[in-house]
């Protein structure tokens, strides 16, 4: 993200930091006022985010969209798919270099 005033118009004073966006500024703020407007209608918990919520829904209903490709393990982020599948690649690693340390010269 560029730090000129004219690419970023939107400045947080609390913060100190530069936003291109408003939206972007606006779900910022919102972490400085503790607002929290999105509410889960099963357990009540609130969220500043709408997308928070929406990831949280996954909790209960226990979908699981992201698949690892190796285990068929199944996730409901991308993101712990992706932390996932670095086990994949260190054991890789581990059996590889196991597997080199015991050929024959």
């Amino acid at each position: 993200m560029a730090n000129h005033p004219e690419e970023n118009p939107f400045h947080c004073e609390e913060g100190n930091k530069n936003f291109n966006h408003k939206s972007s500024f606006t779900n910022h703020m919102l972490y400085h006022t503790g607002e929290k407007v999105f509410q889960c209608e099963l357990c009540r918990k609130n969220f500043a985010l709408k997308l928070k919520l929406k990831r949280h829904m996954k909790f209960h209903t226990g979908e699981k969209p992201f698949q690892c490709e190796l285990c068929d393990k199944k996730f409901s982020r991308q993101e712990i798919l992706i932390n996932h599948s670095r086990t994949h690649s260190r054991l890789i690693v581990k059996y590889a270099k196991r597997n080199l340390l015991n050929q024959p010269c």
